[in-house]
Protein backbone atom coordinates (compact mmCIF):
# COMPACT_ATOMS: atom_id res chain seq x y z
CA UNK A 1 0.00 0.00 0.00
CA UNK A 2 1.42 3.11 -1.11
CA UNK A 3 1.90 6.51 0.95
CA UNK A 4 -0.97 8.35 -0.60
CA UNK A 5 -3.12 5.06 0.33
CA UNK A 6 -2.09 5.27 3.98
CA UNK A 7 -2.48 8.84 4.15
CA UNK A 8 -6.05 8.38 3.29
CA UNK A 9 -6.95 5.49 5.13
CA UNK A 10 -5.89 7.68 8.09
CA UNK A 11 -7.99 10.54 7.16
CA UNK A 12 -10.40 8.56 6.89
CA UNK A 13 -10.22 6.51 10.40
CA UNK A 14 -9.93 10.04 11.82
CA UNK A 15 -13.37 11.29 10.42
CA UNK A 16 -14.73 8.09 11.69
CA UNK A 17 -13.15 8.55 15.06
CA UNK A 18 -14.69 12.31 15.34
CA UNK A 19 -18.12 11.64 14.45
CA UNK A 20 -18.04 8.30 16.95
CA UNK A 21 -17.08 11.08 19.54
CA UNK A 22 -19.19 12.97 18.32
CA UNK A 23 -22.44 10.77 18.56
CA UNK A 24 -20.98 9.63 21.83
CA UNK A 25 -21.44 13.25 23.32
CA UNK A 26 -24.51 14.10 21.89
CA UNK A 27 -25.54 10.38 24.24
CA UNK A 28 -23.71 11.52 27.18
CA UNK A 29 -25.67 14.96 27.19
CA UNK A 30 -28.79 13.39 26.33
CA UNK A 31 -28.91 11.15 29.17
CA UNK A 32 -27.80 13.79 31.54
CA UNK A 33 -30.49 15.93 30.86
CA UNK A 34 -32.93 13.24 30.62
CA UNK A 35 -31.52 12.29 34.46
CA UNK A 36 -31.76 15.74 35.60
CA UNK A 37 -35.58 15.17 34.43
CA UNK A 38 -36.33 12.60 36.75
CA UNK A 39 -33.75 13.36 39.45
CA UNK A 40 -32.99 16.07 41.90
CA UNK A 41 -34.85 18.99 43.61
CA UNK A 42 -36.30 21.82 41.54
CA UNK A 43 -36.38 25.15 43.11
CA UNK A 44 -37.16 28.47 41.44
CA UNK A 45 -36.63 31.88 42.23
CA UNK A 46 -39.11 34.00 40.88
CA UNK A 47 -39.56 37.56 40.36
CA UNK A 48 -42.31 39.96 39.42
CA UNK A 49 -41.40 43.33 38.12
CA UNK A 50 -43.87 46.26 36.07
CA UNK A 51 -44.04 49.51 34.64
CA UNK A 52 -46.03 52.17 32.60
CA UNK A 53 -45.61 51.56 28.75
CA UNK A 54 -44.52 54.54 27.53
CA UNK A 55 -43.19 56.22 30.80
CA UNK A 56 -39.50 56.16 30.25
CA UNK A 57 -39.03 53.91 34.05
CA UNK A 58 -37.45 51.04 34.37
CA UNK A 59 -39.18 47.57 35.61
CA UNK A 60 -39.76 47.55 39.73
CA UNK A 61 -41.40 45.72 41.82
CA UNK A 62 -43.58 48.70 43.15
CA UNK A 63 -44.56 52.01 40.81
CA UNK A 64 -47.24 54.40 40.89
CA UNK A 65 -49.94 54.32 37.99
CA UNK A 66 -53.42 56.20 36.76
CA UNK A 67 -56.79 55.37 35.34
CA UNK A 68 -56.18 53.91 31.36
CA UNK A 69 -52.59 53.20 31.58
CA UNK A 70 -51.17 50.20 29.84
CA UNK A 71 -49.08 48.48 32.41
CA UNK A 72 -46.40 45.97 31.14
CA UNK A 73 -45.47 42.99 33.84
CA UNK A 74 -42.87 40.65 33.25
CA UNK A 75 -42.62 37.10 35.34
CA UNK A 76 -38.72 36.16 35.47
CA UNK A 77 -38.16 32.33 36.91
CA UNK A 78 -34.98 30.98 37.34
CA UNK A 79 -34.28 26.88 38.09
CA UNK A 80 -31.72 27.14 41.28
CA UNK A 81 -32.20 23.55 42.32
CA UNK A 82 -30.48 20.52 41.01
CA UNK A 83 -32.95 19.10 39.02
CA UNK A 84 -34.40 19.95 36.09
CA UNK A 85 -38.40 21.01 36.19
CA UNK A 86 -40.62 19.89 33.35
CA UNK A 87 -43.83 20.57 32.01
CA UNK A 88 -43.42 24.66 33.34
CA UNK A 89 -46.68 26.49 33.56
CA UNK A 90 -46.23 30.40 34.27
CA UNK A 91 -49.34 32.59 35.85
CA UNK A 92 -50.85 35.37 36.30
CA UNK A 93 -53.73 36.22 38.88
CA UNK A 94 -54.54 40.13 38.47
CA UNK A 95 -55.58 42.71 40.41
CA UNK A 96 -58.65 44.32 40.21
CA UNK A 97 -59.44 46.87 37.42
CA UNK A 98 -57.14 45.18 35.37
CA UNK A 99 -57.53 43.97 31.95
CA UNK A 100 -55.00 41.52 29.74
CA UNK A 101 -54.26 43.37 26.63
CA UNK A 102 -55.05 40.81 23.45
CA UNK A 103 -51.52 39.25 21.50
CA UNK A 104 -49.33 41.15 24.70
CA UNK A 105 -47.29 37.88 25.81
CA UNK A 106 -43.53 37.14 24.59
CA UNK A 107 -41.65 34.43 25.83
CA UNK A 108 -37.72 35.68 26.18
CA UNK A 109 -34.68 33.27 27.15
CA UNK A 110 -31.47 33.01 25.80
CA UNK A 111 -32.69 31.04 22.27
CA UNK A 112 -34.53 33.83 21.42
CA UNK A 113 -34.25 37.66 20.50
CA UNK A 114 -34.57 40.67 22.55
CA UNK A 115 -37.89 41.20 21.33
CA UNK A 116 -38.75 37.35 22.29
CA UNK A 117 -41.21 35.16 20.97
CA UNK A 118 -45.18 35.79 21.27
CA UNK A 119 -47.03 33.37 22.27
CA UNK A 120 -50.45 32.20 20.46
CA UNK A 121 -53.65 31.91 21.52
CA UNK A 122 -54.21 28.40 23.42
CA UNK A 123 -57.37 27.42 21.03
CA UNK A 124 -59.07 28.76 18.31
CA UNK A 125 -60.94 31.89 19.35
CA UNK A 126 -59.31 33.03 22.70
CA UNK A 127 -57.27 36.10 22.95
CA UNK A 128 -53.47 35.53 21.87
CA UNK A 129 -51.37 35.18 25.03
CA UNK A 130 -54.15 34.97 27.65
CA UNK A 131 -53.58 31.79 28.99
CA UNK A 132 -51.10 33.52 31.25
CA UNK A 133 -54.00 34.73 32.69
CA UNK A 134 -56.53 32.19 32.27
CA UNK A 135 -54.80 29.25 33.45
CA UNK A 136 -51.26 29.28 32.61
CA UNK A 137 -48.84 29.52 30.23
CA UNK A 138 -46.68 26.17 29.54
CA UNK A 139 -42.96 26.70 28.51
CA UNK A 140 -40.17 23.97 27.64
CA UNK A 141 -38.47 22.82 30.36
CA UNK A 142 -36.32 24.51 32.39
CA UNK A 143 -32.35 22.91 33.52
CA UNK A 144 -30.80 23.49 36.37
CA UNK A 145 -29.21 27.23 35.97
CA UNK A 146 -32.56 28.12 32.98
CA UNK A 147 -34.19 30.95 33.18
CA UNK A 148 -37.54 32.22 31.34
CA UNK A 149 -39.03 35.63 31.22
CA UNK A 150 -42.92 36.14 30.37
CA UNK A 151 -43.78 39.74 29.19
CA UNK A 152 -47.31 40.60 29.30
CA UNK A 153 -49.50 43.63 29.45
CA UNK A 154 -52.48 44.69 31.16
CA UNK A 155 -54.77 48.25 30.96
CA UNK A 156 -55.72 49.64 33.86
CA UNK A 157 -59.26 50.43 34.26
CA UNK A 158 -60.66 54.32 33.71
CA UNK A 159 -63.59 53.92 36.46
CA UNK A 160 -61.86 53.29 39.90
CA UNK A 161 -63.44 54.61 43.21
CA UNK A 162 -61.58 57.44 44.77
CA UNK A 163 -59.48 56.05 47.03
CA UNK A 164 -55.64 54.84 47.56
CA UNK A 165 -55.36 51.44 45.78
CA UNK A 166 -52.36 49.03 46.11
CA UNK A 167 -53.04 47.01 43.11
CA UNK A 168 -51.19 43.58 43.30
CA UNK A 169 -50.80 41.27 40.38
CA UNK A 170 -49.37 38.02 41.59
CA UNK A 171 -47.20 35.59 39.49
CA UNK A 172 -46.98 32.10 39.85
CA UNK A 173 -44.46 29.25 38.45
CA UNK A 174 -45.26 25.76 38.80
CA UNK A 175 -43.79 22.23 37.92
CA UNK A 176 -45.41 19.27 36.81
CA UNK A 177 -44.27 17.75 40.05
CA UNK A 178 -46.72 20.38 41.32
CA UNK A 179 -43.77 22.57 42.96
CA UNK A 180 -45.20 26.17 43.20
CA UNK A 181 -43.72 29.72 43.60
CA UNK A 182 -45.03 33.26 43.69
CA UNK A 183 -44.27 36.51 43.93
CA UNK A 184 -45.94 40.18 43.88
CA UNK A 185 -45.86 43.01 42.12
CA UNK A 186 -47.70 46.28 43.06
CA UNK A 187 -49.12 49.14 41.10
CA UNK A 188 -50.45 52.50 43.26
CA UNK A 189 -53.44 54.20 42.15
CA UNK A 190 -54.21 57.31 44.02
CA UNK A 191 -57.29 59.08 43.67
CA UNK A 192 -57.78 60.59 46.89
CA UNK A 193 -61.04 63.04 46.38
CA UNK A 194 -62.53 62.23 42.77
CA UNK A 195 -61.99 59.88 40.05
CA UNK A 196 -60.61 62.21 37.36
CA UNK A 197 -62.44 60.73 34.43
CA UNK A 198 -65.83 60.96 36.78
CA UNK A 199 -66.71 57.23 36.94
CA UNK A 200 -68.56 55.57 40.08
CA UNK A 201 -67.62 52.64 41.53
CA UNK A 202 -67.30 50.29 38.57
CA UNK A 203 -64.38 48.46 38.13
CA UNK A 204 -64.60 48.44 34.05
Amino acid sequence: MGANSWRRWAGLAMVGVVLVVAVMAQSIVGWYHQYRLNHGTVRFAIRVDEKVVGSGNSYATLINAAPGDTIEYVIIATNTGTGSARTVVFGGNLAPYLTYVCGSSRLVDSNTSSAGEALPSAKTGDCAGSAIVTGGQYVDNLYPGASENLYFQVQLGKCIPPGTHALQTVGTVRSGKGDQYYNVATANVDLPTSNAFGCGASST
